[in-house]
C-alpha cells in the first residue's frame, strides 16, 4: 500500500528520506508498475542531492528567528564590520600634523639652519573634520537600523511562509490519504457491484493526483527552507521545528486612546492592539530607519559646509631654528624665523560651500518628501492588515468548518452507498481548495504584519 509522505519525519529531527519502493498503487491483487517505481526513484534522488544530508535542529520561534538572523546574518554583519573603518576615519580625523625637520645650509656663504617646521590649523578645521567624521559614522548607524528593519521583515515573512508550506504538505499528505481511503472503499464496492468500474478509476485519478500535489509540497518545504537559512547564516540543509508565529490583533481604528495612554505607547509600553493609525504614523515619524538616515546626512551636510567655510583660512606655518654663521672669526649663534601664510586670493572655498548648500537644500526637501511617503506607507499597510485579519476570521468562522462538514457529511454517505464517488471527491476538492486558500491568506497576513511592522519601524 502507498506510504504517505510523513510531515512528521520531514520536520522531525531525523534527515528526511522515504523510500521510493513503498510508493505504491494500491491495487489488489496485482504488483506496482516498474515505471512508477523508477519514476518514485528518480524523485527520491532528486530531493535527497536537493535537501542534501540535513540535521535537525531545536524548535525554532519567530522571536528566536529574528535574534538568529541579527547576529548570524552576513549581510548585517557586513554593515556592522563598517563600522570599525568609520571609527578609523574619526581617529584620523583627530590626528594633529606633524612636525617637519629643515635643513637649509649655505657653503658659500658658511651659514648653516636647522629648524622645525609645524602648521597650525585655524578656524577650528580639526574640530571640524572630527564632527564630520562622527557624522558620516552616525549615518552608517542609521543605515545600519535599516538594513535591521528589511532584515526583520524578510525573516518574518520567510518564516511564515516556510510554515505555511509545511502546513500545506501536512494537508495535501491528508487528502492524499483519504483520496487512498475512498479508493479502497469504491474497489470493495465494485467487487460487490455497487459501483461501476469508472467510479473506481476516477478515485485512482484523484489520489495519484493528490499524490502529486504532495511531491510539489515537499519541494515547497525544500525551498522555503533554504532562504530560511540563509538569511539567519545557518546551513541551507537544515531543518526546523517551527512553532506557530505570532498574530497580533489590534483594535478597530476608531479606538479612543488618552493622552496618557499615548504616552505609554511611546515608551514601549503598549502593544498595537491598543494602538490607532494615528499613533502608528506618530511612532513611524519618530522610528523609521530611512528618516534618522536623512537627517543624518543632513547633518553631514551642515558639517562639510562648516568645514568648507573654516577652510577659507588659511593655515600658518612655522619655522624657527639656529642660525649658525661658521665665517672665521665671525662664529655665531642666532635664531630664525620664517612664517608661511597662503593668500587666499582666488580659491575661497566657493564650490565646497556650494556644493555643501545645494546637498543641504535637497535632504531638507527629501526629509519633507519622506514623511509623506512614510505617513502613506502605514496608512496603507494599516488598512491592508485590517483587511487581510477580517479574511482569516471569514475563514475560521465560516468556510472552513462548512467545507469540513460537507466533506465529512459526503464521504459517509458515500460508504453507507447513498451516493457515488463524484461527491465526495468534489467535497474534497472544495475542502482542499478552500484549506490551500486560507494557508495563503495566513501567509498574506503575516506578510501585511511585517509591512506594517516594517512602515512603523519598530517591533509590534
Amino acid at each position: 500500500m502507498w506510504q504517505q509522505l510523513d510531515s512528521s519525519r520531514l520536520l522531525s529531527k531525523r534527515p528526511c528520506l522515504w523510500r521510493p519502493w513503498d510508493l505504491k498503487i494500491p491495487r489488489p491483487g496485482a504488483a506496482p508498475s516498474y515505471l512508477v517505481r523508477l519514476a518514485a526513484l528518480i524523485l527520491w534522488v532528486d530531493l535527497l542531492f536537493t535537501t542534501g544530508w540535513a540535521h535537525a535542529a531545536d524548535t525554532l520561534t519567530l522571536e528566536k528567528a529574528f535574534q538568529e538572523a541579527l547576529v548570524n546574518n552576513p549581510s548585517l554583519q557586513a554593515k556592522k564590520a563598517e563600522l570599525l573603518v568609520k571609527e578609523a576615519e574619526i581617529v584620523t580625523a583627530s590626528a594633529r600634523l606633524n612636525p617637519a625637520i629643515i635643513s637649509d645650509n649655505g657653503v658659500a656663504e658658511k651659514t648653516y639652519r636647522l629648524g622645525i617646521e609645524q602648521t597650525i590649523q585655524l578656524g577650528g578645521k580639526r574640530h571640524r573634520q572630527i564632527e564630520l567624521s562622527k557624522a558620516r559614522r552616525d549615518v552608517l548607524l542609521a543605515e545600519i537600523q535599516n538594513t535591521v528593519q528589511s532584515l526583520r521583515r524578510e525573516v518574518r515573512h520567510a518564516y511564515t511562509h516556510l510554515y505555511d508550506a509545511q502546513q500545506r504538505l501536512q494537508t495535501a499528505e491528508d487528502i492524499a490519504g483519504t483520496n487512498q481511503r475512498l479508493m479502497i472503499v469504491a474497489e470493495k464496492r465494485q467487487e460487490s457491484g455497487d459501483v461501476a468500474s469508472l467510479d473506481v478509476q476516477y478515485a485512482k485519478l484523484a489520489f495519484l493526483k493528490a499524490k502529486n500535489d504532495a511531491y510539489m509540497a515537499f519541494g515547497e518545504v525544500a525551498s522555503a527552507r533554504t532562504i530560511l537559512n540563509a538569511l539567519l547564516g545557518k546551513p541551507l540543509a537544515l531543518i526546523w521545528d517551527l512553532a506557530p508565529p505570532t498574530i497580533i490583533q489590534p483594535e478597530s481604528s476608531q479606538t479612543q486612546i488618552t493622552d496618557k495612554l499615548d504616552e505609554l505607547i511611546l515608551q514601549g509600553e503598549v502593544t498595537i492592539q491598543q494602538a490607532t493609525l494615528e499613533h502608528l504614523v506618530k511612532l513611524a515619524l519618530e522610528n523609521r530607519a530611512e528618516l534618522h538616515q536623512n537627517l543624518s546626512e543632513l547633518t553631514v551636510a551642515e558639517r562639510q559646509l562648516a568645514l568648507a567655510k573654516a577652510n577659507r583660512l588659511p593655515d600658518v606655518s612655522l619655522t624657527v631654528g639656529p642660525d649658525l654663521v661658521a665665517e672665521p672669526g665671525q662664529r655665531q649663534v642666532n635664531v630664525f624665523a620664517i612664517a608661511n601664510v597662503p593668500v587666499p586670493l582666488f580659491n575661497r572655498q566657493q564650490g565646497p560651500i556650494q556644493e555643501a548648500r545645494a546637498q543641504k537644500t535637497q535632504l531638507e526637501a527629501r526629509q519633507k518628501a519622506l514623511r509623506v511617503n512614510v505617513t502613506l506607507e502605514v496608512t496603507n499597510a494599516y488598512y491592508q492588515f485590517t483587511v487581510n485579519r477580517q479574511r482569516i476570521r471569514q475563514y475560521e468562522k465560516e468556510l472552513l468548518p462548512t467545507a469540513e462538514r460537507v466533506l465529512v457529511l459526503s464521504r459517509q454517505s458515500f460508504e453507507v452507498g447513498k451516493t457515488g464517488i463524484y461527491l465526495p471527491l468534489a467535497a474534497q476538492e472544495s475542502y482542499m481548495k478552500t484549506r490551500m486558500e486560507y494557508l495563503e491568506a495566513l501567509d498574506e497576513f503575516q506578510d501585511s504584519i511585517s509591512d506594517l511592522e516594517r512602515a512603523v519601524g519598530k517591533p509590534l
